[in-house]
């Protein structure tokens, strides 16, 4: 299973991505976040299925890019903000 967290570097987000690296059903995450700088840094502190760009959501072409990254991502949308993602885009 392949899972891209958008907004990946919110608190909440950190905390269901440390354990989900170690899971044996997933084979790649990608950290979305808007900070690009903080999503690296955190990728480079998990294990090696884990990666990181930067993505801003209120571009609605970077995110329609990023959503098509690859067909068979399981989106995960970690919105500590509450909004949802539909309204975004």
């Amino acid at each position: 299973m392949k899972i891209l967290a958008i907004g990946g570097c919110g608190s909440m987000a950190r905390y269901v991505l440390k354990a989900a690296q170690n899971f044996d059903a997933i084979d790649e995450i990608i950290i979305a976040d808007i900070n690009g700088e903080s999503a690296t840094s955190f990728a480079a502190s998990l294990n090696n299925k884990v990666s990181a760009i930067q993505l801003d959501v209120s571009d609605v072409q970077a995110l329609k890019g990023s959503l098509s990254f690859v067909p068979k991502f399981l989106h995960v949308f970690c919105n500590s903000l509450a909004i949802p993602i539909h309204k975004m885009i």
